[in-house]
């Protein structure tokens, strides 16, 4: 008896947010100088939920949400975001979910960051 096993392996690409089209029409929507507060959010993020990312520093990674909806994905002390620059490529889960402490972004060099922790964005008045 032969056995046959078949695995497959999904990754997705997440674009910088000045690379994807259209972005113009984004940028203008949001103002150039807004400040973000942090707040508390999920452990965990739906892969399908993000459009694109932006890199606000050197530990971290915004994510665009569809929607409009931003969360700051904070990386581990030894990561630079800006290995980001191009975009990145998260796995595909079991789950369908990045969550921190659990998965990792990955530059187009080759680069690989763990996710400490997730924020949420909400733009001051």
């Amino acid at each position: 008896m032969t056995t046959v096993t078949i695995q497959q392996r999904m990754v997705i690409r997440v674009p910088r947010l000045s690379a994807r089209p259209g972005a113009a029409t984004a940028l203008a929507s949001t103002p150039q100088q807004t400040r973000w507060t942090e707040k508390k959010a999920d452990k965990c993020v739906p892969l399908i939920d993000i459009a694109a990312a932006s890199l606000p520093s050197e530990d971290s990674v915004d994510l665009i949400l569809n929607g409009g909806r931003r969360l700051r994905a904070r990386l581990d002390s030894d990561c630079r975001a800006l290995d980001f620059y191009a975009g990145f490529y998260v796995r595909m889960t079991p789950d369908g979910r990045a969550c921190a402490g659990r998965d990792a972004f990955r530059s187009r060099s080759g680069a690989e960051c763990r996710i400490k922790g997730f924020r949420t964005l909400i733009a001051k008045r």
